[in-house]
């Protein structure tokens, strides 16, 4: 039984279709992050957040998770004092996990943490997948 060339490329359109997440060898490379700043931190205060001194020291922690697993280590930022709104970091985090070995399902945590109190208490904290749902690593 001979298949048409219409029907072979239907096929082939709907395993396309099926396929989400495409894993390339090609991407060596270790994943990094960059904090760029933290705005929003008037608010914060309100909440007294702070010292007495009305100063804030912050840092910004980043874990790679997949399916609520960390994946290598966490990274942080170094503290940052803040007495306006915002605090800019302009840091770049680096991982030791390859683009590659990661899943399509992978996220990226951001913790922000108040360094003047015990253990460092967290404030704020963020997740961002890694992926679109093409498949791509989301870059920007």
């Amino acid at each position: 039984m001979k298949s048409s060339p219409n029907a072979t490329q239907a096929s082939s359109i709907n395993m396309v279709r099926a396929v989400s997440y495409i894993r390339t060898c090609d991407v060596e490379l270790g994943l990094r992050a960059k904090v760029a700043k933290v705005e929003g931190l008037r608010r914060l205060r309100s909440f007294d957040l702070d010292n007495i001194e009305g100063l804030l020291c912050v840092s910004v922690e980043a874990t790679l998770v997949n399916q609520g697993e960390p994946i290598g280590l966490t990274n942080s930022t170094p503290i940052k004092s803040a007495q306006s709104n915002e605090v800019s970091f302009d840091t770049w985090l680096s991982f030791e996990t390859r683009v590659s070995s990661l899943s399509p399902s992978s996220e990226i945590f951001f913790i922000l943490r108040d360094r003047m109190r015990q253990k460092g208490s967290e404030i704020a904290r963020a997740r961002l997948p890694l992926f679109g749902p093409e498949g791509l690593l989301l870059q920007g």
